[in-house]
């Protein structure tokens, strides 16, 4: 049990760093919508989420008949025409204007090919903004430099296989503990409209001559089933040179979920601060 409870150490350290980051992000920032213009056909929604306040916002729409929002700022378009989508913190008021269309045929396909746009543009972006990882990909990578940890979380750009890859790493430097865990999360491709995605799950031990190894992946899941909430993917787990017991493998899936469930904050929080406008939920995610 010994491995995983030092394993458990780390990920509170990690889960105690990482809920730090937006309180420190919103210091001395203005308060300001993820969205001011948005346009949505008929049966789509949206969700509008504020930076810069831990206060709730109060939402109301300028005409109901056209768009409605509920009391935590998913907006759905009823029918065509524009209305104005407010909210309000305190004495300030956040505004983004709503255009809705008329609902076409194949709805459905459109809106998968809506995301699978949004995805190029956002790889775009990353191509025209980012830096060179050690892959040698354009990516968008946050580092976390605290005195006993090193957390980094990147979003790369694979032009060679045209794919977004989602990763996370957080690596100890306590001597003592001798362990690193990466989650490398997954790659989802830029023009497929329908993405299934797995993750692979390692823990770096110093104690091992290889580095880097595999203790579980996930089976395929699709985009829409990764949310903000608590998951529970179905994880395969592996047992290299028989390294866990019983009692640790339930640990260690346990802690697979703790880590995906971090990964979404710090990812939003990633794209909030490298990318503005974009989210997990306008790449695919949890729609």
């Amino acid at each position: 049990m010994k491995r995983v409870v030092k394993v458990w150490y780390l990920v509170l350290t990690l889960v105690l760093l990482c809920s730090c980051v937006p309180v420190e992000a919103k210091a001395g920032t203005q308060i300001r919508l993820n969205k001011t213009n948005v346009t949505l056909v008929q049966g789509e929604s949206v969700r509008l989420t504020v930076s810069g306040t831990r206060k709730s916002l109060r939402w109301s729409s300028s005409n109901t008949v056209i768009a409605v929002v509920s009391s935590n700022g998913i907006v759905t378009a009823k029918k065509k025409g524009r209305a104005t989508i407010t909210g309000r913190v305190g004495n300030k008021k956040l505004h983004c204007r709503v255009t809705v269309r008329a609902k076409e045929k194949n709805t459905s396909r459109d809106k998968r090919k809506t995301q699978a746009q949004s995805r190029r543009e956002f790889a775009d972006y990353i191509l025209e903004h980012g830096e060179y990882d050690d892959e040698g990909n354009k990516a968008l990578i946050w580092e976390k430099n605290d005195l006993s940890a090193l957390i980094t979380e990147e979003i790369a750009y694979d032009a060679s296989e045209d794919e977004l890859q989602f990763s996370m790493s957080f690596g100890s430097k306590r001597e003592e503990d001798g362990y690193g865990i990466t989650v490398l999360i997954c790659s989802v491709p830029v023009n497929e409209s329908k993405s299934n995605v797995s993750w692979s799950f390692e823990i770096n031990d110093e104690d091992l001559e290889e580095i880097g190894t595999v203790m579980a992946f996930s089976t395929d899941v699709t985009l829409s089933s990764i949310k903000s909430e608590k998951n529970h993917l179905d994880w395969i787990l592996l047992n290299p040179s028989g390294l866990l017991s019983y009692e640790d493998e339930d640990d260690l899936l346990e802690l697979a979920d703790t880590v995906v469930d971090t990964w979404y904050t710090m990812t939003n929080y990633l794209c909030s601060i490298k990318a503005p406008g974009y989210d997990l939920a306008s790449l695919g995610f949890g729609m």
